[in-house]
């Protein structure tokens, strides 16, 4: 009976001190787990090798792994370091694709052109390691924008540089460089008779463009048609400021009248030839802008490149 009992409690014995031993893959999982520490981005392969052991566990050795939840916690932060660690090793500049480098984009005078609108069905931006919110940023002289957001000033006319820039979270930067072409309104012997403008004010065309003698002047006689779709007066001449024959500003006369509101009508001026210091020598166009008029809470101005060929005269 004795023996019985003696073997009875070695075995109980041994039971209880095989249940304290730990086995070695489970303590080598543990203290792979405690290294991890305060989870970082540079952990990631601390991580993944605290996940493999954890995984070539059997269901009974996991139970043993009595830290666990700081793993689980670990893997659940997983995609965010593997991020973060890709964004720190990140040299690569975003994409900026849809145009090509040193791109033109021509617009004519006197139109309505939103270049932000323009640019957003065409511009794509992407990135190897970036990817939400990555956005470009449009830079360029501020006479080009009008009004926010991006409607283009086409009261002016030439070449104006425009570079779309974009940053990854990195700071990688990538930029698309185009240039924005303001074509001046063009008077020529195959378009004699364009349209200036047609917008919220009304419309106007040049009706007439001839050299000769009128109302006793000797002159470039010019009429414009008019369409006046405001509730105010309007007014349409060249601007005297801005006539210009081979670089000399020559001054241009209008007569001293409106159209209507809600009238059509014709707007006549000139450039005396006596004006014109060098009228016997070679120029080919008057360079002026179209000055439009409306008495609408104050003055409106509204001005439009216009080129006239001298060679299209009537």
């Amino acid at each position: 009976m004795g023996r019985v009992l003696k073997s009875t409690l070695c075995l109980a014995f041994s039971l209880l001190l095989a249940a304290c031993v730990v086995n070695p893959e489970v303590q080598v999982t543990i203290e792979a787990i405690d290294a991890i520490g305060e989870i970082e981005a540079t952990d990631v392969p601390q991580i993944e090798e605290a996940l493999s052991l954890y995984g070539a566990l059997t269901d009974s050795q996991r139970e043993q792994v009595e830290n666990y939840d700081a793993l689980a916690r670990a893997e659940a932060m997983l995609p965010e370091l593997r991020h973060e660690l890709a964004v720190e090793g990140d040299s690569t500049a975003p994409e900026i694709e849809g145009m090509e480098e040193d791109t033109v984009i021509e617009v004519t005078c006197g139109t309505a052109f939103d270049l932000s609108a323009y640019l957003s069905e065409r511009i794509v931006v992407s990135d190897d390691v970036t990817s939400d919110g990555l956005e470009y940023r449009i830079d360029c002289d501020d006479i080009l924008f009008d009004r926010p957001p991006g409607a283009l000033n086409t009261q002016i006319s030439g070449d104006y540089p425009v570079t779309l820039s974009a940053q990854d979270e990195a700071g990688n930067i990538a930029e698309l460089h185009l240039t924005v072409r303001l074509l001046p309104i063009h008077v020529t012997r195959d378009d004699p008779s364009p349209v200036v403008y047609d917008g919220e004010f009304g419309t106007i065309s040049v009706s007439r463009f001839s050299r000769g003698w009128f109302y006793g002047n000797y002159c470039y006689f010019i009429v414009f048609d008019v369409t006046n779709n405001t509730n105010e007066p309007m007014r349409v001449c060249l601007k005297s400021a801005l006539t210009v024959i081979n670089g000399t500003q020559i001054g241009a006369y209008y007569f001293d009248n409106f159209i209507p509101p809600g009238v059509n009508g014709k707007m006549e001026c000139e450039v005396l030839i006596s004006d014109i210091p060098f009228a016997d020598g070679e120029y080919g166009a008057i360079e002026s802008s179209v000055c439009l008029f409306v008495e609408q809470d104050g003055e409106d101005y509204y001005y439009i490149p216009i080129v006239f060929d001298v060679d299209a005269v009537g």
